[in-house]
């Protein structure tokens, strides 16, 4: 079995902090050997007013650098690199946390031209909505491994996909699972979506 860390267990619906957080875990573990969180660099795209909390814990916990764009407004007063540049924070970023919602439903947050640029062994998660992320692109990013992997909530990914991303081993959907069930299956090798 492999080492892993444990994450606390969460309540079937978890805020977006604590299933960011939990992700990011769960990813910093996979088999495939993806990056240890210390002192990596974590990109936040549109997380709103969640971002400065999952900067913060980031920060405490991990040491990781933090970099924010966000269309919207976030607070003030946090010690974090507002970036106001996407394509930047893309290739720069270790682990890039898609957290909010897509402001237009035709053209996604992170295309497959994005994709392309995301370092080969980066993480994307994607708790927010599905239209953040080109979905194929991100799949075939996942299958053939140009990227570290990708960890989504379970709204974050269409139900007609979930079977077809579970099928990459760099992969971990969290459809609400607690993580006392969740990760000693997950050490085992068992499919990454959980129910």
């Amino acid at each position: 079995m492999n080492d892993i860390t444990r994450l606390p267990a969460l309540s079937t619906e978890p805020d977006t902090v604590e299933l960011t957080v939990s992700l990011l875990v769960s990813l910093s573990s996979l088999p495939t050997g993806s990056l240890p969180l210390t002192g990596k660099t974590l990109g936040l795209v549109n997380a709103g007013t969640d971002a400065v909390q999952i900067a913060r814990r980031a920060m405490a916990a991990f040491g990781m650098l933090v970099k924010i764009f966000d269309e919207g407004t976030v607070q003030q007063g946090s010690d974090v690199d507002r970036s106001a540049d996407l394509e930047d924070l893309v290739m720069t970023s270790d682990y890039i946390v898609l957290a909010g919602d897509a402001h237009d439903i035709h053209s996604p947050l992170l295309s497959a031209r994005h994709l392309n640029r995301v370092k080969p062994d980066a993480c994307l998660i994607n708790v927010g909505s599905p239209d953040n992320v080109d979905q194929l692109a991100l799949m075939n990013a996942l299958w053939f491994e140009t990227i570290g992997g990708a960890a989504m909530g379970r709204k974050s990914v269409p139900a007609v996909l979930q079977a077809q991303f579970a099928k990459c081993s760099n992969t971990v959907i969290w459809t609400g699972a607690q993580a006392d069930e969740f990760l000693p299956r997950f050490a085992e090798g068992e499919p990454r979506l959980v129910a």
